[in-house]
């Protein structure tokens, strides 16, 4: 058994697999390169809480409630709320443990899974997040996207901060709003209270249907990429373990692995259940049904088509799991950041928040 705390088995391309014993201090930059921290923490708040903010919010649910009512939105809310804290748990603790250059889920994939894995994830991702631009004005958003997302982190975690900020003050506007008319504050002073509560009334179903398509497009895809992270988070773990450094983590998300076991189960049912009311007699069309599954082979082509090009193991045996490379160099950067003293109160708040 190799001692990987000073080396590390590495194939000549990067992946870990091949038997190659490298110097591991030579090559950690060299491999996944090196970061500087840019965002703080109103940064990350706000973007976190500015994406979890969109039309779904507003056309997704009003589709849902006008047909199951408001008790199943209200329970589905809470257990995709549950699924989404525990990817982002684990995530957490996958980017907190070593900060690379350029992370992402393929990366982590490919680092402690298997490549061909990686692969389909990163082929996914770009799947379903790639808009295509239909007007000027679409062209004009796309261009600034791209620049925020080409330019220094700290401007784009500005921007995302103030953008943010934008949309949440909105949508408690709107909920305000809600409260005021729901008591008859409107112009009518017509108090409407729980009149919708067992018949929601109509919704628009021109938009609802291509809402609902691209609804069933991206959110497969979405599952798809939370279940590949948690498959990730647990051969990470399983890794960690192996090695003796569960306890060297920076961050250790609660009820792990249990909340994994247990979001991963909830995925996979889900993903396979997405479009099971095209299955209901006269609701079966074939865009419908292209809508809600079309992204599982598409994954599947792209897995089984890297497996068998490159010929990538099933996964990486545990041993091979490369858990020290940046390791060393991250907890150093770690024991050298220092917070800013506030000098006030004013100061201190702002730190705060900040």
């Amino acid at each position: 058994m190799f001692d990987l705390s000073k080396q590390e088995i590495e194939k000549g391309n990067g992946d870990p697999y091949d038997g190659r014993v490298v110097d591991t201090e030579k090559t950690t930059d060299e491999k996944y390169g090196t970061t500087q921290r840019g965002l703080k923490s109103r940064h990350i708040q706000l973007i976190a809480l500015g994406g979890c903010i969109g039309t779904g919010l507003f056309v997704g649910t009003g589709a849902t409630l006008s047909t199951t009512g408001p008790a199943p939105l209200f329970m589905s809310f809470v257990v995709i709320s549950s699924i989404v804290w525990v990817v982002m748990q684990c995530l957490g603790e996958l980017s907190a443990y070593v900060p690379t250059q350029g992370s992402s889920v393929p990366i982590y994939v490919k680092r402690y899974v298997e490549p061909s894995l990686a692969f389909a994830a990163g082929w996914n991702y770009c799947y379903w997040s790639n808009p295509v631009p239909v007007a000027i004005w679409l062209t004009i958003v796309l261009g600034t996207i791209i620049m925020l997302n080409v330019i220094v982190v700290s401007w784009y975690g500005e921007s995302e901060f103030w953008f943010a900020s934008i949309k949440i003050i909105g949508i408690m506007g709107l909920i305000i709003l809600g409260v005021v008319l729901f008591f008859g504050g409107g112009p009518n002073h017509d108090r409407l209270g729980f009149r919708y509560w067992q018949r929601p009334g109509a919704v628009s179903s021109g938009s609802a249907t291509v809402f609902q398509w691209f609804v069933n497009l991206t959110t497969i895809s979405g599952y798809i990429a939370w279940i590949i992270l948690l498959i990730t988070y647990l051969r990470f773990r399983r890794a960690l373990e192996f090695n003796g450094m569960l306890d060297q983590r920076p961050y250790k998300s609660p009820l792990q692995p249990y909340a994994t076991y247990y979001a991963l189960s909830i995925l996979v049912v889900l993903t396979l259940t997405n479009g099971f009311q095209v299955f209901f007699p006269g609701k079966f069309t074939a865009s419908t049904f292209l809508a809600a599954y079309i992204t599982l082979p598409i994954v599947i082509v792209l897995y089984l088509g890297h497996k068998i090009w490159f010929r990538t193991p099933l996964y990486l045996r545990v041993h091979s799991i490369d858990v020290y490379s940046g390791k060393e160099e991250a907890d150093r950067l770690e024991e050298l950041d220092m917070p800013p003293i506030p000098k006030n109160m004013l100061e201190k708040i702002w730190f705060w928040i900040a």
